[in-house]
């Protein structure tokens, strides 16, 4: 609901799971042309521009997959 809080909490708790999907997914050659904050930053822009409603996420594991799986798809498109 917009609280900066518990942004931040999310941020600092599952942004290491995003950047290493990233790194996995980003291919050796192409890490000196993008930067993988970049992708982190966008997996997180798209997340709380449009929060997932129809997704449980009832354990961490859930929403590491979640962001995990969003990673991938950014890096791929």
């Amino acid at each position: 609901d917009g609280c900066d809080e518990a942004s931040n909490s999310l941020l600092s708790r599952y942004g290491q799971h995003i950047l290493h999907a990233v790194r996995r997914r980003l291919h050796q050659r192409l890490r000196s042309k993008f930067d993988s904050i970049d992708f982190v930053q966008d997996v997180w822009a798209s997340f709380f521009a449009d929060v997932p409603q129809k997704c449980s996420f009832d354990r961490p594991e859930s929403l590491v997959a979640y962001l995990t799986a969003m990673a991938r798809n950014k890096v791929a498109e």
